[in-house]
């Protein structure tokens, strides 16, 4: 499913139109971002966990040259599923992809 899909999932769901369920999913994304963006961490009951991770700066070496290559630190944005989500999905078979 993209982006495109889940708002017609959504406005058909909720029973809005497709741009009122765009605008939702636009801010929901952007309240998610911003949360996150501060360190914070976004927790969704029996979905998950959006928050960031960090990496520290590091050395590393090039395996053509054997030259040190410096690795700027890091935030990345990370999800971790939560246990109920992960029983959900694994109590029937998936469906093979069309």
């Amino acid at each position: 499913m993209n982006e495109s899909e889940l708002i017609e999932r959504t406005a058909a769901a909720a029973g809005v139109s497709k741009p009122m369920a765009k605008e939702f999913v636009e801010k929901f994304k952007a309240a998610i971002t911003d949360e996150i963006a501060r360190g914070g961490c976004v927790k969704l009951c029996g979905m998950g966990e959006f928050r960031t991770k960090n990496y520290p700066a590091r050395v590393l070496r090039n395996p053509q040259t054997g030259q040190p290559v410096n690795v700027p630190a890091r935030r990345v944005p990370a999800f971790t599923v939560s246990k109920a989500w992960k029983a959900a999905l694994n109590a029937e078979p998936a469906v093979p992809a069309a």
